[in-house]
């Protein structure tokens, strides 16, 4: 098999775990990086991912999990939680290797098709997204009902992460259309790309996860930033990361108070006065352990977790909700230079001399679009949503490596 059949099957897959069974995005990672090391083996390429940062970053976060067993509020917790989470992280490392080495696939046959692929795979996901929402669930529903004999009701969070994975899968399928179109007339290479991104930008709108449009409006930003500010920017924009990820937790000590902000903010939404509340508490249990932390997945048993807010809810009721506070308060100062870490090599990989244009600031807005679901949404330890996050940095990274490349725009 050649690397570019993998992935030019893993998009088609995952749009369909996407719109029917989220969760099952654990065994999309799992069954991707599989293959993936098979591949690698069998070319005789396994050597070249120990030369990868992205691999240091992995096995670094396995090991820190690992070894947070040792102290733990909970031992046989967090040794389940890495069980799920370490092979993932071990599959994500064949994942995205073989995604940095798709440059070396030289069949123009399986370019094309791996380019379709990603573009047929989002019109498709963000079409039958938005049917799902207008006709409440109608597709599911009678999916559902003809399996199990009987009606189902409308779920609309069913949807939720339906709605993640179209602004995920959005920029590398403009960068794929981009490349399928570089030899047509202007209207085609401008008017592709934009049909894509209004199709996405409806489907994310639509969608009644909130996040979603942030996130769609944090990777445009980006997207403009790189590509307006070049070299520049980018630089700019990684010291930034690495440096928000390194003062957040000591800046929030200092200066962060919940009932100040809601004080002057009263019209904030009751899930956003929540967060607030719940990102204080956890900066206040991260003092506590600066240097060790708290052990993987033991948020949701931190002392005073439980405690009801003023406003109704649990002061933390399963996890931090913010990835840069999870990672110091779980895994103290180790976690946050892992997270640094992995700041820099994904900003170092958007700076290489040899990304074109349009590839450098397309990569940059999908991780812009990642770290908005990562700062405000998702357990960073749940399975289904490091498969997602697993697939979604795959695809980007090999179209980027394929279409993002100069010599790819001659």
């Amino acid at each position: 098999m050649q690397p570019l059949a993998l992935f030019t099957i893993l998009a088609p897959a995952a749009m369909l775990v996407a719109l029917f069974a989220p969760k099952g995005f654990a065994l999309i990672g799992a069954l991707g990086g599989l293959a993936a090391w098979l591949l690698l083996w069998r070319q005789g390429r396994l050597h070249a991912l120990w030369a990868l940062p992205s691999s240091h970053v992995l096995l670094g976060l396995l090991g820190a999990g690992l070894l947070s067993a040792l102290w733990s509020l909970d031992a046989g917790n967090t040794l389940q939680t890495m069980q799920g989470l370490g092979a993932l992280l071990i599959a994500a490392l064949g994942l995205l290797g073989l995604a940095q080495l798709a440059e070396t696939d030289r069949s123009a046959l399986w370019q094309r098709r791996f380019a379709l692929a990603l573009v047929l795979s989002f019109v498709a996901l963000a079409a039958l997204l938005l049917l799902e929402l207008l006709t409440r669930g109608g597709l599911q529903a009678w999916l559902i009902g003809q399996a199990k004999g009987e009606p189902a009701d409308w779920v609309p969070n069913r949807t939720i992460r339906s709605g993640v994975f179209v602004t995920l899968l959005l920029w590398p399928s403009l960068l794929a259309a981009c490349w399928l179109t570089k030899r047509q007339p202007a209207w085609q290479r401008a008017g592709l790309p934009l049909l894509l991104f209004g199709i996405g930008a409806l489907a994310a709108y639509a969608s009644p996860q909130v996040n979603a449009k942030l996130a769609l409006a944090g990777g445009g930003a980006v997207f403009v930033l790189v590509w307006l500010g070049g070299h520049i920017a980018t630089r700019l924009l990684g010291g930034l990361a690495i440096l928000g990820v390194l003062a957040l937790p000591f800046a929030m000590l200092l200066w962060f108070d919940a009932s100040s902000i809601i004080a002057d903010y009263p019209t904030l939404h009751y899930s956003a006065k929540h967060r607030l509340h719940v990102w204080e508490f956890v900066v206040q249990r991260y003092a506590e352990r600066p240097w060790l932390g708290w052990g993987i997945d033991a948020a949701r048993i931190l002392p005073g977790a439980d405690a009801k807010l003023p406003s109704g809810g649990e002061t933390l009721p399963s996890h931090p909700h913010n990835g840069i506070l999870q990672y110091w308060l779980e895994l103290g100062i180790l976690g946050g230079l892992l997270l640094a870490l992995a700041q820099a090599a994904i900003w170092r990989g958007l700076s290489l001399p040899g990304l074109n244009r349009l590839g450098r600031a397309t990569a940059a807005a999908a991780y812009g679009t990642m770290v908005v679901y990562f700062l405000a949404s998702f357990n960073s330890w749940h399975s289904w949503w490091a498969g997602m996050l697993a697939a979604s940095a795959a695809l980007v990274i090999a179209a980027t490596r394929l279409y993002g490349r100069k010599a790819a725009a001659d």
